[in-house]
């Protein structure tokens, strides 16, 4: 279990193998393991009791070690943890001048902040793809064919703290059918989301969403697959089952 523990606690601990020797401010020095470097968070190790503490207790040269030997072990990270609720909003109202025709609106949305709202957060990617599912093909030919129907991805600006931000992206329409049988004519509902958080240097993924039920197990066996569906263009086709 990690714990917040107290650097005095830590300096008292009994001496341990260790990778990196860390001064305090104080100008107290301590050998430690670093696990993982988030945000200004870094989790280190000693006598084999893992502690989470802030960067801003260290030298700037004990910093700058400890981000080193947690890039050296890939895991580091410049974003604190990170909580981000995403919701896609829909209304379906009768089309203009049809007795058959609906549209719907489509408004996805995104709230972003850090677990910790004390943090500051550095700008961070957003992307968005909304996907849509042919109505001729699900009630006329019985079988699944989703689309593309929107992908955005936009910057989401640097803030001094993680307070809870309301990220709104581009809402859109679309028109189906709303009889179910064999009549359909087609169009497209709303059927799934996928989402993303990226490092807007590095484009490493920090988070992945999806309302999709078969893709967390799914991308659970195949990481690589996120980028792949993510780079997705508008108009593509969705495969209809990940097996």
């Amino acid at each position: 279990m990690i714990r917040q523990t107290s650097l005095l606690v830590l300096l008292l601990a009994s001496a341990a193998l260790a990778e990196t020797t860390v001064t305090t401010k104080q100008g107290q020095s301590v050998p430690v393991e670093v696990l993982s470097v988030a945000g200004g968070l870094a989790t280190i190790s000693r006598n084999n009791v893992k502690s989470t503490l802030k960067l801003d207790q260290f030298t700037d040269a004990s910093q700058a070690e400890v981000i080193t030997a947690a890039k050296a072990k890939n895991a580091y990270s410049a974003y604190p943890p990170l909580h981000a609720q995403v919701s896609v909003g829909t209304k379906s109202h009768p089309t203009a001048n049809s007795s058959y025709k609906k549209d719907m609106s489509i408004n996805p949305q995104l709230k972003l902040s850090a677990v910790s709202a004390l943090d500051p957060m550095p700008a961070i990617e957003a992307t968005m793809l909304i996907i849509c599912q042919d109505t001729k093909a699900k009630f006329v030919q019985h079988v699944d064919h989703y689309v593309i129907h929107a992908t955005e991805t936009k910057t989401v600006p640097a803030a001094a703290d993680g307070k809870v931000r309301d990220i709104d992206f581009d809402p859109s329409t679309v028109s189906f059918d709303a009889w179910r049988d064999a009549s359909n004519v087609g169009g497209l509902v709303y059927k799934y989301y996928l989402f993303a958080l990226r490092d807007p240097e590095t484009k490493k993924l920090i988070d992945f969403q999806t309302n999709h039920p078969q893709l967390p197990a799914y991308l659970a066996a195949h990481p690589e697959k996120k980028e792949e569906l993510l780079n997705l263009a508008k108009g593509k086709e969705f495969p209809a089952a990940f097996k």
